[in-house]
């Protein structure tokens, strides 16, 4: 495994600040400072082939609905990290399941993501991203740090651990926030919405595929997210949090009026 050497990163110069790029033959990985010592440890220039087998390492049905098996790795003070593979949906998976023939979107998820986190915003922080070539086409894997304590908008309204309308107006003014900076998500349902339990912000996760638009999110994109999450909600079925979708709109709008700078 060595360093990549000047001119030829897969992310963005403003990111190696924190995140150094390696390779190893047709594997490329771009692995935060502090995450080095885990990701020689359970050996994830390997994780776009094959999931690490360490002890320790647990895996779950993944944070969103029909995501797959995402996989747990203990990481010292970092708490716990999440190794998730790209895999497709829909018919195509099972002729190339974990195949992807265009972009980089483990390297763009990880830039997007860090961006995002550099905002401030209640967000994953990313670790690693690992892209392996083909040719063609290739297979990706992304690291992100577990937040602690958060369980999905649909486990949280199911048990009613939280009052449904101050829960969704928790969500409201974090996808408020997120397009007041310009980001997009490509896949916002409600299982890509974290929060604890006990109350705080609602966590936006899965960015792959999002976007980073010049100005706020607003139009069309800014309908897209709203719609899609309330579809997902209308399918899994969560009356109360169709109920309070006021709560959640009424938010979003005055999230979306602060001033910069303005969100707390």
């Amino acid at each position: 495994m060595t360093d990549a050497t000047p001119g030829e990163s897969p992310v963005p110069d403003w990111l190696q600040d924190r995140f150094a790029v390696r390779r190893s033959g047709p594997v490329t990985a771009v692995v935060r400072d502090d995450f080095g010592e885990y990701f020689r440890r359970y050996e994830l220039m390997e994780a776009a082939d094959r999931p690490p087998d360490a002890p320790g390492v647990g895996t779950s049905g993944g944070e969103g609905a029909g995501r797959g098996v995402v996989y747990h790795l203990p990481a010292g003070r970092l708490g716990q990290a999440v190794l998730r593979p790209y895999r497709r949906g829909g018919l195509v998976r099972h002729l190339v399941e974990r195949r992807y023939f265009w972009g980089d979107r483990a390297f763009d998820e990880l830039t997007l993501t860090e961006r995002l986190r550099r905002l401030d915003l209640p967000v994953p922080e990313p670790l690693a991203a690992v892209q392996r070539d083909l040719s063609p086409g290739y297979r990706a894997a992304l690291v992100t740090r577990r937040i602690p304590g958060v369980r999905p908008l649909p486990a949280l309204l199911g048990e009613g651990s939280r009052d449904a309308e101050e829960l969704m107006a928790a969500a409201g003014r974090t996808v408020g926030r997120l397009h007041r900076e310009g980001a997009w998500h490509a896949d916002l349902n409600a299982f890509n919405l974290l929060a604890d339990p006990t109350g705080g912000p609602v966590h936006v996760v899965d960015f792959d595929r999002g976007r980073f638009l010049e100005g706020a999110v607003t139009g069309f994109f800014a309908r897209s997210n709203r719609k899609r999450l309330r579809k997902s909600l209308e399918k899994l079925e969560l009356d109360a949090a169709l109920e309070a979708w006021p709560a959640f709109e009424a938010a979003y709008g005055e999230e979306l009026e602060r001033e910069d700078g303005g969100a707390g």
